[in-house]
């Protein structure tokens, strides 16, 4: 399998008509015809179905264009990123992160080390806490942020921040106006979380605060993007708990209220692979262990522990 069987896969898909595919591709439509065969061949399944002129995904097609999409975006973007050393001779870093951290400890760390390092250069990536582990092993990543710890022989990983947590609920809500909350205050209270998947995620953090303490949470919703919580809070069809830096997301529809809880924080876990060899990644992290002790010292006054 070839890069350019997928484009040519991509490109068929934008209208499911062959001949038109094969006139912006700037080739005749047997050719094409045949490069599709070849793919399925490799691929063992069929990517369409065909009834004369009129093609059709099948089940395998429809999953094969998230991937083929991703692997030529990931191309690109190494394309993209070799150019710009080629061109400053600056190094490269990829990291990933989990939205949450997006708010509040990854842009003030990041920013601090570039300041010591200008010649460095981040590529950030947004990937899950689970799906960090498979990213580093594969290359993808350098280091990531998450909120999950794991258990893998080839993964180190480093509490690098435990954030306290905020309940946020809509701005009319009863309890909106409190100083601080309980989860038995919340427990009967409808609860939207996130993310969906994968699993285990931060989602099942939240629902452990509330196991250890012999509560049932009510679960109503599972959603997989931080900002649609955020926005079913605001409507009105729930409350959700998030770490304390997301509240940075200010909105006048949900008010931000500390849970009061000393077990109720959430780690910012940063790993990386356990031979790493790069003495840039080895000095970006020693550097962040630096860091991260900055901003702990920061949260530390900014709640009065």
């Amino acid at each position: 399998m070839e890069l350019r069987h997928l484009r040519y896969f991509l490109e068929i898909t934008h209208d499911m008509n062959m001949t038109r595919a094969a006139q912006r591709l700037h080739m005749s439509q047997p050719p094409l015809s045949r490069q599709m065969q070849q793919l399925e061949e490799e691929l063992g399944t069929e990517l369409f179905t065909r009834s004369g002129k009129q093609l059709k995904l099948t089940q395998a097609g429809k999953f094969f264009i998230n991937k083929a999409t991703q692997i030529l975006k990931a191309v690109e973007e190494t394309e993209t990123a070799m150019k710009r050393i080629g061109q400053t001779g600056h190094s490269w870093l990829n990291i990933g992160f989990v939205p949450s951290t997006i708010y509040g400890f990854l842009p003030e760390v990041l920013r601090r080390y570039r300041s010591n390092y200008p010649e460095i250069e981040f590529n950030l990536t947004e990937h899950m806490s689970y799906n960090q582990v498979q990213a580093l092993k594969s290359g993808q990543i350098d280091v990531g942020f998450g909120r999950l710890l794991f258990d893998d022989p080839e993964i180190k990983q480093e509490i690098v921040l435990e954030e306290d947590l905020m309940v946020v609920l809509p701005k009319n809500h009863p309890l909106s106006k409190r100083a601080s909350l309980s989860l038995r205050i919340i427990t009967n209270e409808p609860l939207i979380l996130y993310p969906l998947r994968p699993r285990p995620n931060y989602a099942d953090q939240i629902t452990a605060l509330f196991y250890r303490e012999g509560l049932s949470p009510q679960v109503i919703q599972e959603v997989q993007e931080l900002q649609t919580t955020l926005g079913l809070v605001a409507s009105g069809v729930g409350l959700t708990i998030v770490p304390k830096s997301v509240q940075k997301m200010r909105s006048g529809d949900v008010n931000y209220i500390p849970l009061k809880n000393d077990l109720a924080t959430s780690p910012v876990v940063m790993v990386y692979r356990k031979n790493e060899e790069s003495q840039e990644v080895l000095n970006f992290i020693k550097r962040i262990r630096l860091l991260s002790g900055i901003s702990r010292g920061r949260q530390k006054n900014q709640t009065g522990k």
